[in-house]
């Protein structure tokens, strides 16, 4: 079964929830939307990328109203022998919705592709794919392969429009395997801080700076001013040893 259009979670939350639950909170009940720059190269390069599988079923341009019908063309895709690539699959199961940035149809199941725009293979991008396989095999569908797609630091762009070379994809199976076996408790306890009537008492710190929280002045908003000024005073004290130790 993929699943309904009834969640709580997507996997973006689920990864907020995991760095501070607080986060968590404000995504579900007083969301402010983040337009970075950063976000803007990682659409820009998951372009790029797709080009190179072809022709495919694309659900990106799914909308908030559309959840249940772009749930409902992924599971008639993977039942059809037509589709060969799946383009933001969609997947509910538990409270939850994930998008798999690319999935491709082999002879005995389907390879999961996930799309980074770093240079680097981050421990927190194995438990971001983890929450979406998890949720995918949860609703039927079978993975054979789950690989990660990132820049190929080495990369030189030589003439106009071409990106031969540009990435570099790494099978990751088993290393997500380990980490779905976490998801599930994951989930449970995130769900219980997202029906929570007012937002849990975190205290800032430097998670709000890595990456720069887009909720961090609501969370200022909150504090006595004395208590903002020594949470940044702990911050540079901190930042002034890590550069005595270097």
């Amino acid at each position: 079964m993929i699943g309904s259009n009834n969640y709580i979670l997507t996997k973006t939350k689920i990864t907020h929830g995991l760095k501070c639950k607080k986060k968590l909170w404000f995504d579900i009940n007083e969301p402010i939307t983040n337009d970075s720059a950063r976000a803007r190269l990682g659409t820009r390069y998951e372009q790029l990328i797709k080009k190179k599988f072809g022709k495919a079923l694309d659900l990106s341009n799914s909308s908030e109203n559309s959840i249940s019908e772009a749930i409902e063309k992924t599971k008639k895709a993977i039942s059809s022998k037509d589709i060969k690539v799946i383009f933001e699959g969609h997947f509910s199961n538990d409270d939850t919705l994930v998008r798999t940035d690319i999935l491709k149809r082999n002879r005995n199941g389907w390879d999961l592709y996930e799309i980074k725009a770093s240079g680097e293979i981050k421990k927190e991008y194995i438990q971001d794919i983890a929450i979406q396989s998890f949720v995918a095999k949860s609703c039927g569908i079978k993975l054979t392969s789950i690989n990660i797609i990132y820049i190929n630091k080495e990369f030189e762009y030589l003439k106009d429009q071409d990106y031969q070379g540009l990435d570099k994809t790494e099978n990751i199976t088993d290393r997500v395997v380990v980490e779905e076996q976490n998801i599930n408790q994951y989930i449970e306890t995130l769900k219980k801080v997202a029906k929570k009537k007012l937002s849990p008492e975190i205290n800032m710190g430097s998670h709000c700076n890595n990456p720069p929280c887009n909720y961090s002045n609501k969370c200022k908003s909150l504090l006595p001013k004395t208590t903002w000024e020594y949470c940044q005073i702990s911050v540079r004290r901190k930042k002034i040893n890590l550069k005595r130790k270097i």
